[in-house]
C-alpha cells in the first residue's frame, strides 16, 4: 500500500509507529479475506464436481455375517486427490495425545492461496484382539482421517446400488472439460469411448469423472 511506504519514508516518531502498525493491521486483515475468499471459491468449484462415493468394503461381525459397509481411505484418495490437486488444496493430518485410551487428530486443508482451515476429532482408540497396539492405533488414524475428510469436504456416501450408478451421469460442466482436454491432448476420441465402455461422452459416470481427467491429464503432462 502506498500509504504505508508514505509513512515508512518519513522521520518516524511514536505516533508515526502507531499509524504504521494499525494500516499493517489493516493490510493483514484485508489480504486474510482475500485468501479466504479464494479457498471459499475453489471449493465450491471442488465440491460441484465431487460424485458420490459408494460404500463398497464389507464390515463382518465376528461370526463372519455382514455388519455394514463403508468407504476405505483409499477409495476417497482416488477421487478426492485430483480434484484437490486442480484447485490447489493439500491436505495434512497430525495427531496428538488426548489420554491413555485417546487421540487428538487434526486435519488441515490448505490452498495455494494461503488460507488454511483445520479440524480436529478427539478418537477413542479402536482396541481389538486380533491387532497389535500399533495396528489398533493405526486403525484408528484411518478412520479419523475418514471422518475428517468427509466433514472438511462435505463428502456423501451411498450404499452400493448398480442401477443407480449406472444413471448418475457427469454434468453438462465436466463433458465441456473432458471434450476440452481430448483436443488439447490430440487424444483418439474412439479410444476413450471404448476404454469407457460408452457410446458418447455424456454417458460417462460422475464416478469415472476423476479417472478421466486424471488419464487425459497425465497424457497433457500437467
Amino acid at each position: 500500500m502506498a500509504i504505508i511506504q508514505q509513512v515508512v519514508n518519513s522521520p518516524l516518531d511514536l505516533q508515526k509507529v502507531e499509524v504504521l502498525e494499525r494500516l499493517l493491521a489493516m493490510q493483514e486483515r484485508v489480504q486474510a479475506q482475500t485468501r479466504k475468499q479464494l479457498f471459499v471459491e475453489a471449493m465450491g468449484r471442488l465440491q460441484a464436481k465431487l460424485p458420490q462415493i459408494v460404500k463398497a468394503r464389507p464390515q463382518l461381525n465376528k461370526d463372519g455375517s455382514l455388519r455394514n459397509k463403508y468407504v476405505p481411505i483409499e477409495d476417497i484418495d482416488v477421487v478426492l486427490r485430483p480434484l484437490c490437486d486442480e484447485e490447489g488444496f493439500s491436505i495434512s493430518c497430525d495427531t496428538q495425545n488426548g489420554n491413555a485410551n485417546q487421540i487428538i487428530l487434526t486435519c488441515s486443508v490448505a490452498h495455494a492461496a494461503g488460507h488454511i482451515e483445520s479440524r480436529s476429532l478427539p478418537l477413542p482408540i479402536d482396541n481389538s484382539q486380533f491387532r497389535t497396539g500399533g495396528q489398533n492405533v493405526a486403525s484408528t488414524i484411518t478412520t479419523g482421517r475418514r471422518l475428517l475428510l468427509k466433514l472438511h469436504f462435505n463428502l456423501i456416501e451411498r450404499d452400493e446400488d448398480k442401477d443407480f450408478a449406472d444413471i448418475v451421469f457427469i454434468n453438462d460442466g465436466q463433458a465441456k472439460d473432458i471434450g476440452t482436454l481430448i483436443q488439447d491432448t490430440k487424444s483418439d476420441f474412439a479410444r476413450f469411448l471404448k476404454h469407457f465402455q460408452i457410446s458418447k461422452l455424456e454417458e460417462l459416470r460422475a464416478l469415472q469423472y476423476p479417472e478421466a481427467m486424471q488419464m487425459l491429464r497425465k497424457k497433457q503432462g500437467v
